[in-house]
Formats: C-alpha cells, sequence, structure tokens
C-alpha cells in the first residue's frame, strides 16, 4: 500500500511523490487567481467630492493678471516652488496657455504680468 492520499473533494488536486515530497511529476499545478490590492473605488465617488481646489498655474495666472503683476518672490511664496520652476512654467506652460507674459523691471526687481484681453 502506498501513502499518497486523494482529496475526495478536488480530485485534480496534486499528488504527492512521498519519497520527495514533491508534487508528482505528471500532475500540472493549478495557477490561483491574483487578487488586487483593494477594490478599486467606483468613479461616482470623486464627482461628489465638492469643488477642486484652484490648481497653482491658475493661481499664478490669477496673480499675473493683476494691473501691478508680480514677482518671483511673490509667486514663489503663494505655490511653495523654487523660483527656476515658477520661471519654467511662465516660459512653458502659461505660454502655451496662450497668456503673452510681459517681462519689465522696476529698478532692482523684475515683474512679470499678462494683460488682460478684452
Amino acid at each position: 500500500m502506498t501513502t499518497r492520499k486523494r482529496i475526495a473533494q478536488n480530485e485534480n488536486a496534486p499528488e504527492e511523490d512521498t519519497s520527495s515530497g514533491r508534487p508528482a511529476a505528471n500532475v500540472v499545478p493549478i495557477k490561483r487567481r491574483r487578487r488586487m490590492a483593494r477594490p478599486a473605488e467606483p468613479s461616482s465617488s470623486r464627482k461628489n467630492a465638492g469643488p477642486a481646489a484652484p490648481r497653482r498655474l491658475d493661481t499664478i495666472t490669477a496673480l499675473l493678471s493683476r494691473d501691478q503683476g508680480a514677482t518671483i518672490a511673490e509667486l514663489t511664496e503663494a505655490t511653495g516652488w523654487q523660483p527656476h520652476s515658477v520661471r519654467g512654467a511662465i516660459a512653458g506652460a502659461l505660454r502655451k496657455r496662450g497668456l503673452a507674459i510681459i517681462s519689465e523691471t522696476d529698478g532692482q526687481v523684475r515683474r512679470y504680468r499678462a494683460p488682460q484681453t478684452l
């Protein structure tokens, strides 16, 4: 008599080779279905979350649209970005949005502004 056991509930269960403790060579293991880390949230929950916070580029646009414009120091304080990031946003993203940026120097302070187009 061999020491192999057969599970009555699952006839496809792999049999073990008692001499080595490994599954028998002619048995193919069954793949397990992977589970996600957490279930996906329905998209409707985002819609009911309320108004979105203003984006930093919108904050920069609002500051540049003022009559006096804004300095790099004012923009960095409002966004929390470093000065080179603010300059990059002005030169790249805001110009791609179609804003005409004017740079003026008052003594030693450079001010940027985006005139209102009517």
